[in-house]
């Protein structure tokens, strides 16, 4: 008897924690263990997007794809919707990546932060695939930066947009935790 009030006590805590994590966006959380992710070389995909990382030094090195003509993001730890994330976003136009470091202001916005962190910026588009490659600091001391650490689970917002620019609602977003590593 223990273990059945056990068990439904569990899933009434699960249901009420699944519950208040809903956005306003298609939420697709998926936990992704430190074996799970070794196996898959630290790839993730959600809301159309793929990315792909690894710890280099005290950097995080990212690759974002997703099939579209316009950028690609990824928000590494949000608070509610996109609140207080830190948001990479990029595009490919005329062969050139245009890559930019943003913070979520509110569950539903996001604005250009002051202090540009983003190196190593790379990207390509061809057959209707926008691919972005940069590095950011695990933890760069900005205000504006949330700070990741190895073997930490970090919850991130991957979406995808019709138009090379920062300004255009996105066309698919989802969610994932994974662990950095």
């Amino acid at each position: 008897m223990k273990k059945i009030l056990l068990f439904v006590f569990c899933l009434a805590i699960s249901s009420i924690i699944i519950g208040s994590k809903c956005n306003t966006y298609d939420e697709q959380s998926t936990e992704v263990s430190s074996s799970a992710a070794a196996a898959q070389g630290n790839q993730v995909t959600a809301g159309g997007v793929t990315m792909r990382w690894s710890v280099v030094g005290s950097d995080l090195s990212v690759t974002l794809s997703a099939v579209t003509s316009g950028w690609v993001a990824v928000g590494f730890k949000p608070t509610v919707g996109m609140q207080n994330a830190n948001f990479i976003i990029g595009y490919v136009s005329g062969g050139t990546a245009v890559i930019e470091d943003n913070f979520g202001t509110s569950p539903s916005e996001h604005v250009a932060d002051t202090i540009q962190n983003v190196t190593n910026k790379s990207g390509s588009e061809a057959g209707g695939i926008t691919e972005i490659s940069f590095q950011i600091p695990l933890n760069s001391g900005d205000a504006q930066d949330q700070p990741l650490a190895v073997g930490e689970s970090c919850n991130i917002i991957l979406a995808h947009g019709p138009a090379d620019n920062f300004t255009s609602e996105h066309t698919s977003v989802g969610s994932v935790t994974i662990v950095i590593r």
